[in-house]
């Protein structure tokens, strides 16, 4: 007797595990798949991507450049953010919401991304709060993707501008004072009287030369180079590669 409950246990521990596997094998999914060009040109792009869900997990891959196509397994019904990045292009970052479905489904999504080009702005952000020289975490994730830009395409150069704050400045000179104008002489006929002309008025006085109070935003604006300059240190020849300007007006 005993030996018939512990088979007959065994059994229904070992459908319990087989019935688990087989629900995950028929998990249902959504094929995403698309094709990434180039903006300008229509051309082909091979670009990297990163598609993150609400809960924080990441899916990675690549775009083939012959032909841009892309492709990534996800669960239906949810929202994701997919970042398209590489050495050659502006990151792009969308957010996409597939369709609930209760079957194996596909969505098509294109994409179209800024290839690099000579003069063209890369990124524009608030590296730093207000009167403090110490990059934000949003800059320092950022400079540590412009590092991987420029370690894969070595004749990459770029040019930063770096800024006070707009609060800072010091204040505007005060208005120039106006000469008094002189009253015209009364002409008329004299009887046996000598006209005396009216005394001219006293000159005005000298200007008094306003020095402004030596202006912060400057040197805060130097420190802000200096650390975008810090944190850029270890790209390869980046003295000559990376332009710092911190007197920009």
């Amino acid at each position: 007797m005993k030996s018939f409950t512990v088979k007959t246990v065994f059994l229904i521990a070992f459908c319990i595990i087989l019935s688990g596997i087989t629900n995950a094998q028929t998990k249902v999914v959504t094929l995403l798949q698309g094709t990434i060009t180039d903006e300008a040109s229509g051309k082909f792009v091979g670009a990297d991507f990163e598609i993150t869900d609400a809960a924080g997990a990441k899916t990675r891959g690549k775009s083939a450049p012959n032909n841009g196509s892309f492709q990534a397994v996800l669960e239906p019904g949810g929202t994701y953010t997919i970042s398209l990045f590489s050495f050659d292009i502006l990151r792009k970052t969308e957010t996409i919401t597939l369709p609930p479905s209760e079957k194996y489904s596909i969505v098509t999504k294109d994409y179209k991304v800024q290839k690099l080009r000579a003069g063209m702005e890369l990124n524009a952000l608030h590296a730093f709060k207000a009167g403090q020289s110490n990059l934000s975490q949003q800059a320092i994730e950022y400079f540590a993707e412009l590092k991987e830009m420029m370690r894969r395409n070595r004749s990459l150069t770029v040019i930063i501008n770096t800024y006070g704050d707009e609060a800072l400045k010091p204040p505007p000179p005060p208005e120039p004072i106006a000469e008094p104008t002189p009253e015209p002489v009364k002409k008329g006929k004299s009887k046996g009287k000598k006209v005396v002309p009216p005394t001219p008025p006293p000159p005005p006085p000298a200007p008094v030369e306003v020095v402004p109070p030596e202006p912060l935003i400057d040197h805060l604006a130097v420190q802000r180079g200096d650390a975008v300059k810090l944190i850029l240190q270890d790209v390869k020849n980046s003295e000559t590669r990376i332009k710092i300007i911190t007197d920009a007006p």
